[in-house]
């Protein structure tokens, strides 16, 4: 008798622990949206955030070109990477006519191609089959897409957010934050300048997400910056006491490493410094590295520059690359301009393929934390400048860089998840462009600069 008592009281005492405690037992699963170059690193990012607290998520990390067909899947997996190599002015149109007509028409941007050419009745099924509590795209075009959808009536209950991973602001990314519950914004100041038109709540000045442990001390930070860099080339074959600069091109190794190494070399020459070492990292540009590696073999190639050619990395290695350098060159991609912030290394962004590689550029460019070069001319000088010539630049950049990074908060887009609501189920009854137009607000379309009267 006492023993069957006591198998009751057990029972009785787990079913209370169950019922009271059941949000213990059910860990939240959010679905993280993402596809191609740094949207793909931006989820990740999220994706180690959310593992890394004591809560327990289930995140689900998903590039949704992978659920598209024809057409869409081709652009993702190589069609912009090949129109913008070979035909850039047809991406720049396309953008610019996509922001122009936002500014012009108050229909919202889920009304357009952009959301249809995801193909939403695909990307509707894959988020019904996974049943995610909480949706995170680090892609503001499946953004659209999510919008387009929920006023379709579908995932009205589902917390759905976005990470804004340019220094654009015009009305297309706003129509955008305007139908989802939440945008993770680069800046404060883009923030502030949202909340004059977007509720508050629906607003996070974050910084992008980067991986976090590029936030993370150096393990060697006892060390000093001198004795770390030295150590870094060693690691990788270079001389410790030479000059040295490390060059990418994003993803797709879009830069003109022979133009900068060649203006590079005669300047180091003509200053007296012949020898000068160069780290090119070209991404999944294979032909871009062989192309590289051939051309130290020929007679066009400087003579007083060592070369040291990578192809695509990881984070953790390409950190130790940049950690060798004195300089680091960079095609102004949103999530490598806010990666190279944390790098302690003076920056110079060169040439960028979008529209949108430019407001990053001269964003860092005006707030003193990096130089811009829409061309290549003159980098070569720059990079002597920081490296040899003007040590009171170097450290104007360094410490303006550090400025920008104190303002990162990327804990806020877990502190979010954890208390995710819905608060915006309907499309909201005046059109972000009035409310806009109200406020008298000036937009930064290059094309349609103005401010409504």
């Amino acid at each position: 008798m006492k023993s069957h008592f006591d198998t009751l009281i057990r029972t009785g005492l787990f079913l209370l622990a169950f019922l009271f405690g059941a949000t213990s037992f059910a860990n939240k699963k959010v679905l993280v949206l993402y596809s191609t170059g740094g949207h793909s690193t931006a989820a990740k990012s999220v994706e180690e955030m959310l593992k890394a607290q004591p809560e327990r998520y289930d995140v689900i990390r998903k590039d949704f070109k992978e659920e598209l067909t024809g057409f869409s899947r081709w652009f993702y997996d190589s069609g912009y990477d090949l129109i913008s190599q070979k035909a850039n002015w047809i991406n720049k149109w396309g953008v610019l006519s996509k922001w122009h007509h936002a500014e012009k028409d108050p229909l919202y941007a889920s009304e357009r191609f952009n959301a249809d050419f995801n193909q939403p009745e695909r990307i509707r099924k894959y988020i019904e089959s996974v049943k995610p509590d909480i949706i995170i795209t680090t892609h503001f075009s499946l953004a659209d897409t999510l919008a387009s959808l929920r006023e379709e009536g579908h995932f009205k209950n589902i917390p759905m957010a976005w990470t804004h991973l340019d220094m654009v602001d015009n009305v297309f990314f706003r129509q955008i934050g305007d139908q989802l519950d939440m945008s993770f914004l680069p800046t404060k100041e883009m923030a502030d300048e949202w909340a004059k038109v977007i509720p508050r709540e629906k607003i996070l000045a974050t910084g992008i997400p980067i991986m976090p442990k590029l936030l993370e001390p150096p393990a060697d930070a006892d060390k000093d910056a001198l004795t770390r860099t030295r150590e870094a080339r060693s690691t990788i074959g270079l001389s410790r006491n030479v000059t040295t600069v490390f060059m990418m091109g994003g993803s797709m190794g879009a830069l003109s490493y022979d133009k900068i190494i060649t203006e590079l070399g005669a300047t180091f020459k003509a200053n007296g410094r012949k020898p000068v070492q160069v780290i090119a990292v070209t991404g999944r540009n294979e032909k871009m590295a062989e192309w590289l590696r051939d051309w130290t073999k020929s007679k066009a190639f400087p003579k007083n520059v060592k070369l040291h050619v990578e192809g695509f990395v990881d984070q953790v290695k390409l950190r130790g690359l940049q950690n060798a350098a004195d300089v680091i060159v960079s095609k102004p991609g949103g999530l490598t301009t806010f990666e190279l912030l944390t790098s302690e290394k003076p920056v110079i962004m060169a040439e960028g393929i979008g529209i949108q590689e430019q407001y990053n550029a001269k964003f860092v460019n005006d707030k003193g934390a990096a130089l811009f070069f829409p061309k290549t001319e003159g980098i070569g000088q720059a990079i002597f400048d920081i490296a040899l010539g003007k040590p009171e630049l170097k450290q104007s950049l360094l410490r303006n860089q550090k400025i920008l990074t104190e303002n990162f908060d990327l804990q806020a887009i877990v502190e979010w998840t954890r208390d995710a609501k819905v608060l915006q189920p309907e499309r909201p009854p005046t059109p972000i462009l009035t409310r806009m137009k109200n406020a008298k607000q000036v937009f930064s379309v290059p094309m349609c600069n103005k401010v409504f009267n």
